[in-house]
């Protein structure tokens, strides 16, 4: 009911004076920068470059920036402001998604492909998208990426893996069990119908006590391994 919000109206410039001056205060005995809204949207870097400078590395804020500098027709800025990104945060694939989709809008496949088959040797669950796109962006589809971690999971090496090690599958037990155990969670991404985190959970802390990560296998399975 619009009548509901008939009394809320915007405070006007001398009402807002003695907020902007407290909160000033606040930032000043914190050591920190304060920008008022205006100040912070007629910056260069715009609000995603002032979070970035002034809070603290976010993949939002760089993919906000990114995106401001395609607006402003800087394409080589944004470029650099994903890779950046990546730096940041290597071990979650959403960075590397963004990535891909913006070389993909430059028709730039190749490159876009590459991209993208580095995020589906992360986490499945940090891609913070379809798979099936992801994949489409890498040339696979979802069946190869769940039978490679068919194959992980029950801890066998892929094809090319073997043949970089001359045959030879070098790892330790632990290595194999964190391996395995990484690979039955993608599971549960790539394969929800027949893999779910609860149907998993008994075989994931079995895997993380044989990789000595028992901390691991208490948060999985904490009744009982308390």
């Amino acid at each position: 009911h619009s009548h509901t919000f008939a009394h809320i109206r915007n405070p006007s410039q001398a009402e807002r004076a003695p907020t902007a001056a407290a909160l000033a205060n606040l930032a000043a005995a914190a050591g920190v920068s304060y920008m008022e809204r205006s100040s912070v949207s007629a910056s260069k870097a715009g609000a995603a470059g002032q979070v970035l400078l002034n809070v603290g590395p976010s993949m939002m804020e760089y993919e906000a920036l990114a995106s401001s500098h395609i607006a402003a027709g800087s394409t080589q800025a944004a470029l650099i402001t994903c890779e950046r990104n990546q730096a940041c945060f290597t071990a979650w694939g959403r960075p590397f998604v963004y990535h891909a989709r913006l070389l993909t809008s430059l028709n730039r496949l190749e490159e876009a492909r590459d991209v993208s088959r580095h995020s589906l040797s992360l986490p499945l669950w940090t891609l913070d998208a379809p798979l099936a796109e992801v994949c489409g962006m890498a040339q696979s589809n979802v069946e190869e990426v769940v039978a490679d971690l068919e194959l992980r999971a029950a801890g066998r090496l892929l094809p090319a893996e073997l043949r970089a090690n001359n045959g030879f599958d070098k790892r330790t037990p632990q290595q194999v069990a964190t391996q395995r155990a990484s690979a039955l969670l993608d599971l549960a991404v790539a394969a929800p119908d027949r893999y779910t985190w609860c149907s998993m959970r008994e075989e994931l802390a079995e895997l993380y006590r044989e990789a000595d990560l028992e901390a691991f296998a208490t948060f999985v399975l904490p009744d009982q391994t308390i």
